[in-house]
């Protein structure tokens, strides 16, 4: 992953942090909210055959968001921590 440098032309630390938090906060309310959305079998007529899928294919999405929120932990850390 390529980090971000501070310098004199650059963006500023605190809005760098700034944004990166934002970003951060949003995808972990993204998390708690698709995990709200797990599938259910009531859903799924072709039950356990669609139901299974449907769980796996979640599980995967909710992969990716969690996946973006460590880069993006990493990335304000980073910033946080650069001298």
């Amino acid at each position: 992953m390529i980090y971000p440098t501070i310098h004199m032309g650059g963006t500023a630390r605190e809005t760098l942090e700034r944004d990166y938090l934002a970003a951060l906060d949003a995808v972990r309310d993204a998390v708690v909210a698709l995990k709200i959305t797990a599938p259910h079998a009531r859903d799924y007529p072709n039950y356990p055959i669609e139901e299974f899928t449907a769980k796996n294919e979640h599980i995967v999405r909710v992969c990716h968001l969690v996946a973006v929120e460590a880069e993006l932990e990493l990335l304000l850390d980073h910033i946080i921590n650069m001298e």
